[in-house]
């Protein structure tokens, strides 16, 4: 974690770059060591509740798995200022969906080629 923290200063991160991670352990330690550093929690499964996670991690992102991704859960994370980034999207229809429901940034692993497609499918 120091050697993110070294990272970080040197190369001027502190506003730039979010480190995302599911472990609760790593998060609450980068925090601890160096509480500038923004963080994001990682939500795999439904069996938690995500939004209370990230809060108490201190981050100031949640990241979702695609599929977790409905209104009232994207809502409810937002009112408690978080930004809400989604993964891993590779359909331009649900990315549109997503933009729909107001996620803040999508993870895609065919950058390219989904949003060729996401504009392609968007009215002029």
């Amino acid at each position: 974690i120091r050697k993110l923290q070294q990272f970080f200063l040197l190369n001027d991160f502190y506003d730039m770059a979010t480190v995302t991670s599911s472990n609760k352990w790593l998060l609450k330690e980068i925090k601890n060591v160096s509480p500038h550093i923004q963080t994001g929690y990682v939500a795999e499964s439904r069996y938690r509740d995500s939004v209370k996670t990230s809060l108490s991690l201190g981050c100031s992102l949640l990241v979702l798995n695609e599929r977790l991704a409905t209104p009232k859960l994207i809502k409810y994370a937002q009112r408690n200022g978080l930004e809400v980034s989604c993964w891993t999207v590779n359909n331009a229809a649900r990315m549109a969906q997503l933009r729909k429901l107001g996620v803040d940034s999508i993870i895609t692993d065919e950058p390219s080629q989904t949003i060729q497609q996401y504009f392609k499918n968007q009215p002029q």
